[in-house]
């Protein structure tokens, strides 16, 4: 189960992830400037279920808003990626805390999509489209190293690649085809 937000900033802005002990992970922006992270705990044998706020925070400058959210994972790993109207984009744990920051483009992030290998079901790619038809493809394996690699960048560093979408400036969104 996920769900994914629509390409545009403000309030109500929300994506979900179905955990693997059935639980749900929803991220959501209060106003441009503030992501919320709560889990939803189903129903169990010993009771009802319930919502945990786990993380709220202010992520952004006024003006600087979120632009998409995406949730993704390298195994049993779930992160969230979240763009920004600078073209900046924060990776977050499940648990709302923020694991890496960085630029590609200069330009708004439209719209942040987990792209699946169609012979495992894992996601390889993150796709981040930005407003002027500029498609940076990030390697999520590399993402993961960088993250979780300790003290300083992992050997090789964050590998992505850059596309122009030339006569395409107005695209909202993208996938990626094997």
């Amino acid at each position: 189960l996920t769900a994914a937000s629509p390409p545009l900033a403000g309030d109500g802005l929300a994506a979900a992830v179905q955990l693997q002990d059935g639980s749900v992970a929803v991220a959501r922006c209060v106003g441009e400037e503030f992501l919320s992270v709560l889990a939803v705990h189903p129903a169990g044998q010993s009771g009802g279920g319930f919502v945990e706020t786990v993380e709220s925070q202010k992520v952004s400058a006024r003006g600087e808003g979120i632009t998409t959210l995406e949730w993704f994972s390298r195994g049993r790993e779930h992160l969230l990626c979240a763009g920004f109207s600078h073209g900046g984009v924060t990776i977050f744990t499940k648990r709302g805390a923020v694991c890496l920051s960085f630029l590609i483009h200069r330009k708004a992030v439209l719209r942040a999509r987990a792209h699946s290998s169609a012979h495992t079901g894992q996601h390889h790619s993150l796709l981040l489209l930005h407003e002027d038809g500029v498609l940076a493809v990030v390697d999520v394996e590399s993402l993961h190293s960088v993250i979780f690699a300790g003290s300083g960048m992992a050997a090789g560093g964050l590998r992505y690649r850059v596309y122009e979408l030339r006569g395409r400036a107005h695209v909202k969104d993208a996938a990626w085809v094997d």
